[in-house]
């Protein structure tokens, strides 16, 4: 698939993501072809989905979403059952019904990275302030140099106050390379919502 088929089929998947948004994700995803993948937040595997045909054919993927969780909901177990299936033949994927926050779910992950560092982390689960700066916090040291951390609902979201990304990424974004994938004008009704922010990790 291109980049933009790729897009749309995260999409039709359920990714609650904008094409014009997505595409420039996944085409700087695919130019890293990252071997450690996590995603903070992935609601019914639309681009989780995405990030295995992105990734490295080898590449450890690892999905963390909280059932019932406010952002979302979370998946069931059938359906982390069917993620396996995104998998390339030689990927391994695990999906972990969890809470983000807790730190077992933090010793958890550092037991399937295994020393690994991330090489992408995806951060879209808790939306509210303080939900998305503990994944910043908790998360980003396991990040390697040079990786990517990317950000959904940068954009300041007027019809959902609790809503607050926008709050944390004009706090980072200042101190770090960065770059930014917005499409305001499709609003599909909601009001202004979605965009994509991607920290660059500066290299030790």
């Amino acid at each position: 698939m291109t980049d933009r088929e790729l897009a749309i089929e995260a999409i039709r998947r359920e990714a609650f993501q904008k094409v014009a948004e997505l595409e420039p994700l996944i085409s700087l995803v695919r130019e890293r072809l990252p071997r450690t993948v996590v995603e903070i937040g992935t609601h019914k595997g639309g681009t989780l989905f995405a990030w295995c045909q992105a990734a490295d054919p080898e590449a450890l993927i690892v999905s963390i979403d909280l059932p019932d969780g406010l952002f979302g909901g979370g998946y069931s177990e059938e359906e982390a059952r069917e993620f396996q299936s995104f998998a390339q033949p030689g990927q391994e994927l695990h999906a972990l019904r969890r809470d983000s926050h807790k730190r077992r779910t933090l010793k958890r992950l550092k037991s399937l990275l295994d020393g690994r560092p991330i090489d992408f982390l995806l951060i879209d689960g808790d939306h509210t302030y303080e939900g998305v700066k503990r994944d910043w916090e908790m998360y980003e040291p396991l990040v390697a140099p040079e990786g990517l951390i990317a950000f959904h609902d940068i954009l300041e979201h007027p019809k959902q106050p609790l809503c607050k990304v926008d709050e944390l990424w004009a706090e980072l974004a200042p101190d770090h390379r960065t770059v930014e994938f917005t499409d305001p004008d499709d609003d599909r009704g909601h009001g202004q919502w979605g965009g994509i922010g991607v920290i660059f990790k500066e290299a030790e």
